[in-house]
């Protein structure tokens, strides 16, 4: 309504909610990546390095619901434009496949028999190894109080300190924590007031890596030398690497920060 002092927004009261579908949301992804390759006789690696940063409005697919991913604010889109849920800087990871220089035709043993060669020979190591920087902290980051501002989704915590995350593995009762002080982290956020989003993927879980490793160990078949029979083991998360989720919920003090949900030991496949 221009002629009555400029723009008025009004709100349908007939309505507690109103979700409607739109192409309104912005995304901008920039990366680098490196790789290198080598192969040698006898062994293959490559390395690869991913220097990256996704920002959004609100991160989701548009399948991921009736609607998709909802904006908390949209009437001011832009306050919530922050890192993307599935934010990572840093990712490192490098694969090989190492066979043994050990039998007939190898470095070591290459004139041994063909007993000697089923025993001692066609084995070879594989590992994968990977690491990459901590992903923005989701869980629970959100005002358990009610729907301050947008009735589909709730608003963010309000952060009232600077703060980040100090990792120690001997919390409150023996309980590893994503936090040194948890109380004093808890004291850092309040509840989001009305037409308050809150703040948005503030804090980063710790850096993760994870080692794959593989042992095989091939036979020439009987009925043809240049035939292979091959049998291999596969061990994933060699290191038993724990991957952080934490509990992070303004409703529980006891509890904020602690991290005992982490990724399962590891496997063994045969």
């Amino acid at each position: 309504m221009p002629g009555f002092g400029g723009r008025r927004l009004f709100y349908n009261r007939q309505y507690g909610a109103l979700s409607a579908y739109g192409t309104i949301a912005s995304s901008d992804y920039h990366g680098a990546t490196l790789s290198v390759r080598q192969r040698f006789k006898g062994l293959s690696w490559d390395a690869n390095y991913t220097f990256s940063k996704s920002m959004d409005d609100a991160s989701g697919v548009q399948t991921s619901g009736v609607l998709g991913r909802h904006l908390s604010s949209t009437l001011r889109q832009k306050i919530t434009d922050q890192f993307s849920d599935f934010d990572v800087r840093h990712i490192f990871n490098v694969n090989s496949i190492f066979e043994l220089p050990v039998g007939r035709g190898k470095w070591l043993g290459g004139n041994m028999g063909k007993v000697a060669n089923g025993f001692l020979g066609g084995w070879q190591l594989s590992s994968i190894f990977r690491y990459n920087t901590g992903y923005p902290i989701t869980d629970g980051m959100v005002d358990v109080a009610g729907w301050p501002t947008n009735w589909n989704v709730r608003s963010f915590v309000t952060r009232v300190k600077n703060i980040t995350t100090s990792p120690t593995s001997n919390g409150t009762n023996g309980v590893p924590n994503l936090f040194s002080n948890p109380t004093a982290a808890y004291q850092s956020f309040r509840n989001a007031a009305p037409g308050e989003t809150g703040d948005r993927n503030l804090l980063r879980y710790p850096s993760y890596i994870v080692l794959d490793m593989g042992l095989a160990k091939s036979f020439s078949s009987p009925w043809k030398e240049n035939h292979k029979i091959q049998f291999r083991v596969d061990v994933f998360n060699l290191t038993n690497t724990r991957e952080t989720r934490a509990r992070l919920c303004l409703c529980s003090l006891a509890l904020f920060g602690e991290t005992p949900c982490i990724r399962s030991p590891h496997d063994l496949l045969s």
